[in-house]
């Protein structure tokens, strides 16, 4: 499974339409800078957490959300998605691939520029960000 990034716009387009928001999960991987707003929805899951060799959070967030038959697309961000969003996201793809199709999930994805340009460009739009 590739990870591909997705602009602001495309994560947007998605939101607002029923039949893909309600399949998708937005996974925010930062830790203390969250408190500064989110995307509505979204699940926070420092990439710390996920990626720490030992961690059960990996597997836990495997069972949760990408084994729960209603997510098949997950879309991953930190401040600037530059490296904790990015890195996130393909390790979980790398765990995802380990389990040869015992999950659900067709997309991985990174939102490109992370949620400073997105809060910035949907900031407003109390449907799809939360401010703090």
């Amino acid at each position: 499974m590739q990870v591909e990034f997705l602009q602001p716009e495309n994560v947007k387009a998605i939101l607002k339409d029923p039949t893909q928001s309600c399949k998708t999960l937005i996974v925010d991987v930062r830790d203390d800078d969250f408190a500064g707003g989110h995307i509505r929805g979204c699940v926070n899951i420092p990439c710390w957490e996920l990626v720490s060799a030992g961690s059960s959070s990996m597997e836990e967030f495997i069972k949760t959300y990408c084994q729960s038959g209603t997510t098949d697309t997950l879309i991953f961000h930190c401040y600037l998605s530059q490296q904790r969003g990015p890195l996130a996201a393909r390790r979980v793809a790398e765990r995802l691939n380990q389990l040869d199709g015992e999950h659900g999930i067709k997309q991985i994805c990174v939102l490109s520029h992370g949620w400073r340009r997105f809060s910035r460009m949907y900031g407003e739009d109390e449907t799809l960000c939360v401010l703090e």
